[in-house]
């Protein structure tokens, strides 16, 4: 079978089997679906492309696309190891990267072992916003963190994360633009802080409220409450506070805690 068809079926049937209530906040944004499956027009909007980029992918068209476009094609589409990486070589030619989690050597394992069996959703995040490890309790919350995304790119940039987020430009994006501007001007000298920044700043509607009067916090407010969708929750809104902790003998990693409130409280 020609590579062309190969990546059109299979990016196809993966789009057609795809339950629309396994996405979170999908429901709540398009509207409640009884069967399986997404538009094509829903998955380009998902993953932040055109229509036609995504129609030319599910044609067949076999080109260089770029790995932010397939990545986000990966989650929406929620495709497994092996799919992604059919999809990854007969579009590039060679396997996906590795996950940059995954490439963490300089956490220590008494760090990570800690993370892994709490009983609560949980990460660990590096100064500049990149994800460390995380344990599984988190992944039910914020399955992006499987891939290595950097939280503030993910939350203040990614279609996902404005139709999971609720309130997203006041209970989510201000907050963590005013975090990420007090970070960047504390380390002026960190590159990947600076990638960083400049990745957010390109998305227009950040780039509009970078420079508007926030307040000035490093981490998020004490007791700060803040409402989201979850997976195969449909239209129910989870009730969170986000908890940071700085271990004091690694102050360049932030332990990162969920827990969920009554909604009634």
């Amino acid at each position: 079978m020609p590579y062309s068809q190969v990546v059109a079926r299979l990016v196809r049937r993966a789009r057609e089997r795809r339950d629309p209530n396994a996405v979170a906040g999908f429901t709540a944004h398009y509207g409640p679906r009884t069967g399986r499956g997404l538009s094509q027009k829903e998955v380009a909007a998902l993953a932040d492309v055109s229509y036609s980029t995504y129609r030319r992918l599910e044609s067949g068209k076999i080109q260089e696309y770029s790995d932010l476009f397939l990545e986000a094609v990966r989650r929406v589409l929620d495709l497994d190891y092996a799919e992604w990486t059919i999809l990854y070589r007969l579009t590039h030619d060679h396997p996906p990267p590795m996950r940059t989690w995954t490439q963490r050597h300089d956490l220590t394992e008494h760090m990570r072992r800690l993370v892994q069996h709490l009983g609560l959703p949980a990460c660990i995040e590096d100064q500049c916003f990149d994800i460390v490890t995380v344990n599984a309790a988190m992944l039910r919350y914020f399955p992006y963190m499987g891939d290595g995304i950097n939280t503030m790119v993910w939350a203040l940039t990614s279609p996902e994360a404005r139709i999971q987020l609720i309130d997203w430009e006041h209970a989510w994006a201000r907050p963590l633009i005013a975090q990420l501007r007090v970070q960047a001007e504390q380390n002026r000298t960190a590159e990947r802080l600076r990638e960083v920044v400049a990745t957010v700043r390109a998305n227009p509607t950040i780039a509009d409220l970078w420079d508007t009067d926030l307040p000035v916090m490093a981490h998020p407010p004490r007791n700060d409450r803040r409402r989201m969708y979850l997976a195969g929750h449909g239209t129910t809104p989870y009730t969170i506070t986000l908890v940071p902790f700085t271990p004091d003998n690694e102050p360049r990693w932030r332990l990162l805690i969920v827990t969920e409130a009554d909604e009634t409280e």
